[in-house]
Formats: structure tokens, sequence, C-alpha cells
């Protein structure tokens, strides 16, 4: 009896225990994400150029500044368009801005160093979205 007793009580013990040490490992988890956004954010901060080639006109091209709390949109040196919101994903950034009353949702990812390529979408539309590095502008 005293075996089963103890037994139950060693069981019940690893038990309690199993979500304290599944907690522990999911704070890692976080952190090492953490850790991980905070150096994507730093290979996609800075000054780029972009092209939207079935965007609509006079947003065809233009210039960007990537901060890790914002992004900042210019088209022809005009005043330039903050995002609404932001977020670094694995190899990808995902923004939101609005241009003459319309959201714009903005999805590209990482090709290399000094590329990105993804998409931008619109209520009436969408268009293909690459990003150059501008290697002659420091932040």
């Amino acid at each position: 009896m005293k075996n089963k007793i103890r037994q139950l009580t060693v069981s019940g013990i690893l038990l309690l225990s199993l979500p304290l040490f599944l907690n522990a490992q999911m704070g890692n988890a976080n952190t090492s994400s953490a850790r991980s956004e905070a150096k994507i954010e730093d290979s996609y901060t800075g000054n780029w150029k972009f092209e939207a080639p079935n965007a609509p006109e006079g947003s065809t091209e233009g210039d960007i500044v990537i901060k890790p709390e914002e992004v900042i949109m210019t088209f022809d040196n005009a005043v330039g368009f903050p995002s609404k919101w932001i977020k670094f994903r694995n190899d990808s950034i995902i923004y939101q801005t609005v241009f003459d009353g319309a959201t714009v949702v903005f999805s590209v990812k990482i090709i290399d160093r000094n590329n990105m390529k993804g998409k931008a979408v619109w209520d009436d539309g969408e268009t293909e979205f690459i990003m150059k590095k501008d290697l002659g502008v420091e932040l």
C-alpha cells in the first residue's frame, strides 16, 4: 500500500511539474524567436528603392525607409506615407499603409541582402512589388 501511495505521489509530482517544464520551454522558444526576429529586422532596415509595375499611375516606383517600428514610402519626392503597422516574420515583412484613402497591404520576402520581392494588395487589385537596397544612402 505504501509503495502504491509513493508511486502515485511521484506520478502526481511529475504530472504537476509538466506544465512548469513546458512553460519554461515555451519561454525559451519565445526568447530565441525574439532574438531571431531582431536579427531579421536588422537585415531589412535601411533605405530601399521599389517598383510596382501594375500599381496606379504615380505610384509605380519610389523610395522606402524601413525602421524596426515603421515603413515610410515616398513617390516622386512627395510627402512620406507611414505604415499603420509592421510585422517581421521569418524571412518576410508585412506592413499596411494608406494612399489616397485606399488601404494597401505589402508582403515581401527577402531574396538576399539587397533584394526583396512580393506583392502589394488593395481593394481594386494587386501588383508585384520589387525592392532593391539603396546602397548609395545610409540611415
